[in-house]
């Protein structure tokens, strides 16, 4: 209603969250001990995309719809795994009508962030691997990896001052050496007078480094917006 009665030319974003929690009217009249739709999921997908696609696409809305990766049931464990490239609810359909399929991997112990190697100590957060799947530009196939920080609310767990201090790092702006980090006189001078704020050149350790951006957010966002803007 909201896509074809619309005539105040609204551009609205839907997000469906997610089509896997949802079961056909039918399915949900049926008790326990009646066989239910086997691709219900897949068919609400399949069905949606097909009447609405060309209608969101048309008149400038976004949809985000979240799903399951399904696994598929084999008997035989050495039958070769299902070659799509992507095995989400609504099967090809999804494929064929989205413009862009993120795929959300799995985490494993190596992606934990924590006060020591392998995962141990205090746990502070994870890294969170995406993978496109399909993309109308050369970024099909490739992962991308961002940070999460733990006990954030908000919309804030993107664990921004982490990124900031690799990209310092990485571009000369900070340099390491043993236990001790020490920030570029150029920056500091740089932040003096863009901001008038007092940049303390030097850190003992990286986590005490990115708690440091934490407690002075003004400098923190400063650099993230240089490093974005460039």
């Amino acid at each position: 209603n909201l896509v074809f009665q619309n005539e105040e030319d609204k551009r609205y974003m839907f997000i469906i969250d997610s089509m896997d929690a949802l079961i056909p009217r039918k399915d949900l009249e049926k008790g326990a001990d009646e066989a239910l739709k086997v691709g219900g999921g897949a068919l609400l997908s399949s069905d949606f995309l097909r009447r609405m696609a060309l209608g969101l696409a048309t008149r400038g809305h976004i949809c985000y719809m979240v799903s399951q990766v399904r696994s598929t049931i084999k008997i035989n464990p050495y039958e070769k795994s299902n070659p799509q490239v992507t095995n989400a609810s609504g099967g090809n359909a999804a494929l064929h009508y989205s413009d862009w399929i993120l795929e959300f991997q799995d985490r494993h112990l190596k992606d934990v962030i924590s006060s020591q190697a392998g995962g141990k100590g205090d746990v502070f957060g994870h890294w969170c691997k995406v993978i496109f799947k399909k993309s109308p530009n050369e970024k099909t196939g490739t992962m991308v990896r961002y940070p999460i920080r733990y006990g954030r609310t908000g919309g804030k767990s993107i664990w921004v001052e982490y990124e900031v201090v690799d990209m310092m790092l990485a571009w000369d702006m900070a340099a390491a050496k043993g236990a001790w980090i020490t920030i570029s006189d150029d920056l500091i001078e740089e932040v003096k007078k863009k901001k008038d704020l007092e940049l303390k050149k030097q850190h003992q350790g990286m986590d005490n480094l990115r708690k440091y951006f934490e407690e002075n957010k003004e400098i923190g966002k400063y650099i993230f917006f240089k490093f974005r803007n460039t």
